[in-house]
């Protein structure tokens, strides 16, 4: 037998405290693997989509209209946590905001954050009223 059927066997006949800890490291170096393949901005969307409750809106049931999407509005949720191309990003080549002639990337990332366009202040003002609606 090999020195690796060896170690195997050696780690299934280990406590399971062990087991564990040898998984989270096996993890964790898979999981570093996969970062360091990722340019800055899919790594960030990664990560996001990657934490716990990140797809939660996706299973909220809508119980006021505040809290309702749109099917387009939906279909551009999952297209962006897919990492997929925006059809706005794709039609325009710069920022269609004012005082903006930021080029557009294919993600729509540049539309989220722009703050040269009245689209961050409606954003925002549209999360004040859901919270509102919600105290």
């Amino acid at each position: 037998r090999s020195e690796l059927d060896l170690e195997i066997e050696d780690l299934c006949m280990a406590p399971s405290g062990m087991r564990k800890s040898v998984e989270v490291d096996l993890e964790a170096a898979r999981w570093d693997s996969l970062l360091q393949q990722f340019d800055q901005q899919s790594k960030a969307r990664f990560l996001s989509v990657s934490c716990k409750e990140s797809g939660a809106w996706v299973n909220a049931i809508p119980t006021t209209q505040h809290l309702s999407l749109s099917p387009e509005e939906f279909t551009l949720g999952v297209q962006m946590r897919l990492g997929m191309p925006i059809p706005m990003a794709r039609e325009l080549s710069t920022c269609p905001n004012h005082n903006c002639s930021a080029p557009l990337d294919q993600e729509g990332f540049h539309l989220l954050t722009c703050g040269k366009g009245p689209g961050r202040v409606r954003f925002h003002d549209r999360l004040v009223r859901v919270w509102h609606g919600m105290v």
